[in-house]
């Protein structure tokens, strides 16, 4: 018999496996908050049959047909299907059939978030601990991956801490909060010469999605400022933002200080000391825009000639790399089916983009097939895209 996890990041979901908890985790207020969900039970019997026990009331959402709460079960998530489970050792997969059977969430399915499931069958990735009293899943889905903490129902109603609420930077050890060691990471963001979208946020990584931390810039000044607290002795990597979503982040793609194997984010480590980080929008360097130099840049023009495909009606994009999810509209004013754009990149640099025949904004629809590149030979990168190396002209 296994329950959530009575613990922060019991569940969450991000773009890929190594970002889980990007987009969203639970806190450990929801523990309380979601305490109806907390304790319902995925009891997995030794003749391989399966059962979602959930008591009188359970989590529900919208796509339920119901408000957001505690409530009764709503058919087929209330566990009143007949349903099995098996687990591949070799390829550390568990699989539930039976329909409205899950763990963790009944709207989580490989190929969506409304609850409906191929075959009426659910694969997670897991890895269970030596004890054998604590699993961790992971499901993939179309548009990322959700993952979720398990643990055995007796392993929870034997923890001394089951019951017991610590507060903020607190744990429970043998059913007293201690301390846990924490610094604060303070941001100042110069945004001078930068476009203000709806706001001015820092995230990625382990600190949090794209909209989580809000800059704000009280004295007027151009300089936006936020302290987190987290962890001490730790590390992870980082963006600025002008609105809450990855493709409002800073472009530092080609600077010394962008990561082009995660994003083009920059990177920041800790030890037991507070840090207070000075940094420009868009432009690498520890200190104000006044203090740092831009890099040099050149024009390149892009063009492609869609005359072998249909063209979307709203146009062509160059996207991708540091163009960043959504990218630049190009121009076909003359008709020929051949879409221009010019843009400003670093020299002596590589920039890596592909071009997009659909503009479904916060989406990777309408790329290039990654493949035909690949087999073109002009691709590069992590994500096979294309890719330009500037020079000085």
């Amino acid at each position: 018999e296994w329950r959530l996890s009575p613990e922060a990041g019991a569940m969450a979901v991000g773009w890929d496996a190594a970002n889980v908890g990007g987009w969203w985790s639970s806190s450990l207020d929801d523990v309380t908050a979601r305490g109806c969900l907390f304790d319902d039970e995925y009891v997995f019997n030794a003749d391989g049959t399966f059962q979602n026990v959930l008591g009188d009331a359970t989590w529900l959402e919208g796509w339920q047909g119901v408000d957001e709460g505690c409530g009764a079960p709503v058919a087929p998530h209330d566990g009143s299907n007949p349903a099995t489970w098996s687990m591949d050792e070799a390829a550390g997969t568990l699989t539930l059939n039976g329909l409205g059977a899950y763990l963790g969430l009944s709207k989580v399915t490989n190929q969506g978030e409304n609850g409906v499931a191929d075959n009426n069958t659910i694969v997670y990735n897991y890895s269970l601990s030596e004890d054998g009293h604590s699993m961790d899943l992971t499901a993939n889905y179309p548009s990322g991956v959700w993952g979720f903490k398990l643990k055995t129902a007796e392993s929870i109603d034997a923890d001394p801490c089951a019951d017991v609420t610590c507060g903020d930077w607190e744990e429970c050890s043998e059913g007293t909060c201690v301390e846990i060691p924490n610094v604060d990471l303070t941001f100042n963001l110069d945004m001078s010469g930068a476009t203000l979208g709806e706001g001015v946020f820092v995230g990625g990584g382990s600190l949090g999605g794209p909209g989580d931390n809000q800059m704000t810039d009280d004295d007027g000044d151009g300089v936006y400022t936020t302290t987190l607290t987290v962890a001490t002795n730790s590390s992870s990597h980082y963006t600025y933002l002008t609105c809450g979503w990855w493709d409002c982040k800073e472009n530092i793609a080609g600077q010394d200080c962008a990561d082009a194997n995660n994003y083009n984010d920059r990177f920041l480590s800790w030890g037991e000391e507070d840090v207070t980080v000075n940094a420009c929008f868009g432009l690498c360097g520890d200190g104000m825009c006044s203090d740092l130099t831009p890099p040099a840049e050149v024009n390149v023009t892009f063009s492609v000639d869609m005359s072998g495909v249909d063209t979307h009606p709203e146009g062509v994009y160059v996207a991708g790399g540091g163009f960043g999810q959504d990218g630049l509209l190009m121009d076909d004013s003359d008709g020929d089916d051949v879409w221009t754009v010019t843009a400003p990149l670093m020299e002596n640099s590589t920039h890596y983009y592909k071009f997009r025949n659909q503009p479904s904004f916060g989406t990777w629809d309408g790329f290039e097939d990654a493949q035909g590149l690949i087999d073109g030979g002009c691709a590069g990168g992590q994500y096979n895209d294309r890719f330009v190396d500037t020079g000085d002209s």
